[in-house]
């Protein structure tokens, strides 16, 4: 049996979206109170992977709006590769998934200690 083509590539977005963005899971899972920062960070959770950005000097001294404004942008390449090879069908899509995987995983744990800090 044949699975209908937009149901595929639901399923390929999806795939794509949960490797992006699932590495930031620790926000909900974590043992830490539910205040206002948690709040202010699970608010942020579409730009986290372009948070590292952050780290380069000068960007923490921008305003807090444009900081998260260049997160922002920082992650909508991260975004757009991501999803790409749903598009594009299943050629790419493994190897281009475990990068970001790899890669959302590693500035994960950059902004675990952030959040920590």
């Amino acid at each position: 049996m044949r699975i209908p083509l937009a149901t595929n590539w639901a399923a390929r977005v999806t795939l794509a979206l949960a490797c992006l963005f699932g590495p930031y899971a620790w926000l909900v899972l974590m043992d830490y109170p539910w205040d206002s920062y948690r709040w202010t960070w699970i608010r942020m959770w579409p730009i986290l992977p372009g948070m590292p950005v952050h780290l380069i000097p000068g960007v923490h001294r921008l305003p807090e709006s444009l900081a998260f404004l260049v997160m922002g942008l920082t992650t909508t390449p991260l975004l757009v590769l991501a999803v790409l090879p749903a598009w594009r069908g299943r050629r790419w899509l493994a190897p281009v998934l475990i990068g970001i995987l790899v890669l959302s995983s590693a500035t994960s744990l950059l902004d675990y200690q952030l959040f920590l800090f």
